[in-house]
């Protein structure tokens, strides 16, 4: 059965989707997206793809959709969208 995370296992996810990126960063020179563009979001943001801010993982709280749509990314699919949870 997959459930869904509590608050501290959020809180871990971001802290590893944090250090990914600076461990990744570091290894080809360039700077995590969170840093470049989005510096001022409340959770953690994983680049996906060619690490150029096209495509990203974002792992926030319910007002993370208006966050980039105020950004102008109107692209913001939920978890539940893309992956099937069972209960």
């Amino acid at each position: 059965m997959i459930s869904r995370p509590c608050h501290k296992n959020l809180k871990i996810f971001q802290e590893l989707m944090w250090q990914h990126e600076e461990i990744i960063g570091d290894l080809i020179g360039e700077t995590p997206v969170q840093k470049r563009l989005f510096a001022d979001f409340k959770g953690a943001i994983k680049s996906l793809g060619a690490w150029g801010g096209d495509f990203i993982l974002a792992c926030g709280d319910a007002t993370t959709p208006t966050y980039f749509a105020n950004k102008g990314y109107t692209t913001c699919l939920p978890y539940s969208a893309l992956i099937n949870v069972l209960s």
